[in-house]
């Protein structure tokens, strides 16, 4: 077996729609709070002037796992899809037994919509995901198997600065 090398905890892949959530609640909550997670967020993180292909396989190759935020336009998006499946087809690659892929349902996705996306059907059947609560009082728990999920975070040196964490696969 080989040695791994990561930059990042996880990737997230989200709809451009859903920004607004990803940069006031999922971001502060992982990466402001304890434990502090190291996440690659395409538009901070991507390279300019690279194809956004590469930009994508770079992430995730570079992170641990990858957070896919699904909701109706997640699901509608090329883009999206294509992070997820990138996503997949990497981990799979390195140890089929492994759950590298962390699904969160924001919202409830139509019957119509998930039986267009076959592939994202089969994921949901396959392995666990995690719904977003729309009750404040379900919150708590949800960041606790959102962090479980991800495990401990990458180790950080004594700069302040992540080391790049090798994981064996």
């Amino acid at each position: 077996m080989g040695v791994q090398r990561f930059e990042y905890d996880a990737f997230v892949a989200y709809s451009s729609k859903d920004k607004r959530w990803v940069s006031q609640v999922l971001r502060p909550q992982l990466e402001d709070r304890p434990p502090h997670y190291r996440l690659c967020f395409g538009e901070r993180d991507f390279r300019p002037g690279v194809p956004i292909t590469k930009n994508i396989g770079r992430a995730v190759r570079a992170s641990r796992k990858t957070i896919c935020l699904i909701t109706r336009s997640f699901v509608r998006s090329n883009w999206c899809n294509y992070e997820m499946r990138a996503s997949e087809g990497r981990y799979h690659l390195f140890d089929p037994r492994r759950v590298n892929l962390v699904l969160v349902f924001l919202e409830e996705i139509p019957d119509r919509d998930m039986e267009r996306h076959k592939h994202l059907r089969d994921v949901v059947m396959r392995d666990t995901y995690i719904k977003w609560p729309r009750n404040e009082k379900g919150r708590p728990l949800f960041w606790a198997r959102l962090r479980e999920a991800l495990g401990q975070p990458l180790p950080v040196n004594q700069g302040g600065n992540r080391d790049i964490f090798e994981d064996s696969v």
